[in-house]
């Protein structure tokens, strides 16, 4: 009966050892979950602190509109800038000849 007794004790011992590793297991589980949550949390506001930097830099960034009439105004001053050029050209142009025609009255009076 003694042996029946110690045989009963050693399972229950073995049987409380199985459920105490089990209840471990689960608390282990509970834990990782836990920490999976807490992760996916951090995640969370980490995103959403970027999304709202991008909004708020989105919100400040020029209208395609704006965006448009700039580049027009750049190319209008580029237009302006090119015809100034060759105007200057045309007063080289004026002003060589300007020169010549001097030039060549020195060079009658010289004669006479």
């Amino acid at each position: 009966m003694l042996t029946v007794i110690a045989i009963a004790a050693a399972a229950a011992s073995v049987y409380a050892i199985f459920e105490a590793q089990d209840a471990k297991d689960e608390a282990e589980d509970r834990g990782a979950v836990n920490s999976l949550k807490a992760d996916t949390e951090v995640l969370r506001e980490q995103v959403t602190q970027r999304l709202d930097e991008v909004e708020g830099r989105l919100d400040e960034a020029a209208s395609t509109e704006d965006v448009t009439k700039l580049q027009n105004d750049v190319d209008d001053l580029d237009k302006q800038v090119k015809d100034l050029d060759q105007q200057e050209t045309g007063s080289d142009n004026v002003t060589n000849r300007l020169d010549d025609l001097e030039q060549r009255i020195e060079d009658l009076e010289q004669k006479d």
